[in-house]
């Protein structure tokens, strides 16, 4: 059976769709509820398919939310990004033998290691304001919207058939 070659575009849209949510403006009450969706689509396709999108893939994707995003740091996120996509390098085989809440709890401390390092990264820069419910919420909602984005890129991925 021969396989469909769509399956790059369906990557590079979902990382476009992710930077979008990510640059959606919400009012400033709500901004520590968005989830990071670039970091959860950056990982499902690190831990599905490692030796395609590996840590470049990961670093490429934060060097793109570094440009998007307004007040980023120079490469604050591109070095996220490629310290995330390392871990979930490591473990992608546990990873991926995980039920979908184990998955959603280490998909949490991916995230918590994802703010902890842009947390240190802002202060050595200045731009660190306070350590508020903030820092916390956005880890906790990733970790909800985990299973969302698992079931609905899982679905699309099996539905291309990407190779």
């Amino acid at each position: 059976m021969r396989q469909r070659r769509g399956g790059i575009g369906f990557v590079i849209f979902s990382v476009l769709v992710a930077i979008m949510l990510s640059m959606v403006q919400m009012p400033s009450w709500a901004q520590g509820l968005r989830p990071e969706f670039l970091p959860l689509v950056v990982i499902f396709w690190v831990v599905t398919y490692p030796e395609r999108f590996g840590i470049g893939f990961a670093w490429t994707c934060g060097l793109a939310l570094d440009i998007f995003r307004d007040g980023a740091i120079g490469g604050q996120y591109a070095l996220t990004m490629l310290l995330i996509g390392f871990v979930a390098i490591k473990i992608h085989q546990r990873f991926a033998m995980y039920p979908v809440w184990q998955q959603a709890l280490t998909t949490f401390f991916l995230m918590l290691l994802f703010q902890c390092i842009l947390f240190f990264i802002k202060g050595m820069g200045g731009t660190l304001h306070e350590f508020s419910w903030r820092f916390w919420a956005t880890c906790f909602t990733s970790t909800l919207a985990w299973p969302f984005v698992w079931l609905f890129l899982t679905g699309m991925r099996n539905r291309i058939r990407l190779a």
